[in-house]
């Protein structure tokens, strides 16, 4: 930027003395190689006028280049920045030396300093290496590096400081960009810093556009599933749904475990093929009211709407079942999948959105894999809680199990019937307030006796609400 002012205030002056006219009045501004057309007008005379010397009283006043009055000193363009690795000081001077005009430079004097560098400075953008040095040497860097699962840090450029051809052959086999020698001149080494920088500037911009198109993409490009944008959306909205309508929303992570392992071991192409057959498997089994997504390399996401915890959980315990019994080979040997899942649901967990689901369903899948894997989590484990059964959807099937004395096996529901019921018995309170004489005192004989119910010591929504309508009616009758 101060280049840019110098350059504005020396073709003005210069326009003055007739000096490098363009013709009506304008003049032009070259930074890097760019021109830029500008006129006396307008910006120039507006530059102009906050940088008069006359505006501080004093005609023969002079400033500085590149500084206005009334505003901070601008800030010099900021250099690439360029990490040295090098046990030798000596060495790492000589490189400094020669560069320090054009680049930032950060040093380092081994293979695991450098690396240590490398991964909390995201502003580095091209390495200089050698090869020989302690603790992690210019080879076993340059593996590190370009098995990183960082974008940033396995594309980063790496020149290395070579002599032998053999030293520059076992180098370029592990990634090395390019390579010099200790004698090289200054002109050289700075051209082909520059050409790397531009390549390291080139590689961001085109990952970035990459993550920003996969990131507004809804359907993931591997497997035809979701994309966690997609089912971030219609995840919610399925929630919503479910909410106006009373009824469960369950969500299943599922992490295949160790699967970077198996990416290394096959490689990219057999290991993709991997990842399209377990989200066939998954579509294979889910109902067509279920949405998957492919969240991450190895992690899958199934919403399941009006999905009370334990159907979730036998539904995750048979996708768990099927994918530790897949049979994968590569090159004739097995290849052992496993997988943990962790699941969620929206009444049992008291999610109030969506994004409250798949945070309890991470935690609960992390949980699992800390455990040791390969099992299915739906609960929290420091709560301490035991599983509860899956909530009935149907009032009638809770109604025909009392009939049937199966009083038992309607108790671990009665959360969830109360949440269902809540509504009716409000409303039917209400009208029996209104009119004491529609409240029922007996039961026609044709129809179905229903067991009296037990005397509740503890009521289960309001231990301060007051007596309800019905029940004073009935006390007053004595029907207790």
């Amino acid at each position: 930027m101060q280049r840019r002012i110098s350059s504005v205030f020396a073709s003005y002056e210069a326009s003055r003395a007739g000096v490098g006219s363009t013709g009506g009045g304008g003049f032009a501004a070259r930074e890097e190689d760019r021109t830029i057309e500008v006129t006396q007008s307008n910006a120039a005379q507006a530059v102009l006028a906050n940088a008069h010397p006359h505006e501080s009283g004093d005609p023969d006043a002079t400033m500085p280049p590149g500084e206005l009055p009334g505003l901070p000193p601008l800030e010099p363009l900021a250099k690439p920045r360029v990490l040295v690795i090098d046990d030798s000081r000596i060495v790492r001077s000589s490189i400094t030396k020669h560069i320090r005009e054009n680049f930032d430079i950060r040093e380092a004097t081994n293979g695991e300093e450098g690396w240590q560098i490398l991964v909390v400075d995201s502003t580095i953008q091209v390495v200089i290496s050698d090869l020989g040095m302690p603790k992690l040497d210019g080879y076993g860097l340059l593996e590190r590096i370009r098995a990183s699962k960082v974008a940033r840090i396995k594309g980063v450029p790496v020149i290395i400081v070579s002599g032998s051809d053999e030293e520059r052959t076992k180098a370029s086999a592990l990634g090395a960009t390019d390579f010099i020698t200790k004698g090289m001149t200054t002109v050289e080494l700075i051209s082909r810093l520059d050409s790397l920088v531009r390549l390291s500037q080139t590689a961001r911009e085109l990952e970035e556009t990459r993550s920003q198109v996969a990131e507004a993409a809804t359907s993931d490009a591997l497997t035809g599933l979701g994309t966690l944008a997609f089912i971030v959306k219609h995840g919610a909205i399925m929630f919503s749904h479910a909410r106006r309508h009373h009824a469960p929303v369950s969500v299943l992570r599922i992490k295949l475990e160790s699967f970077g392992d198996i990416r290394e071991r096959t490689g990219q192409q057999v290991s993709d093929q991997i990842l399209v057959a377990i989200a066939r498997l998954l579509t294979g089994r889910m109902r067509k009211e279920d949405s998957a997504a492919r969240i991450g390399d190895e992690e899958f996401l199934i919403v399941a709407p009006s999905t009370a915890v334990s159907n979730a959980v036998v539904f995750a315990k048979r996708l768990l079942e099927e994918i530790n019994a897949a049979k994968i080979t590569y090159q004739k040997q097995p290849i052992k999948l496993t997988a943990s899942i962790g699941v969620s649901v929206s009444e049992l967990d008291r999610a109030e959105s969506f994004a409250d689901l798949l945070t309890v369903a991470l935690r609960r899948l992390n949980s699992a894999i800390a455990d040791g894997g390969s099992r299915v989590l739906a609960e929290d484990q420091e709560s301490g809680a035991p599983l509860q059964a899956s909530a009935p959807l149907d009032i009638e099937r809770a109604l025909a199990m009392l009939l049937a004395g199966r009083e038992a096996e309607v108790e671990p529901h009665v959360g969830h019937l109360a949440r269902r019921l809540l509504p009716l018995v409000r409303f039917c309170d209400g009208v029996f307030s209104r009119n004491a004489q529609a409240i029922p005192t007996v039961v026609e004989a044709d129809h179905t006796q229903i067991p009296e119910l037990p005397t509740l010591t503890v009521d289960p929504f309001d231990k301060t609400q007051r007596m309800s309508a019905l029940r004073e009616v009935q006390v007053k009758r004595g029907d207790e």
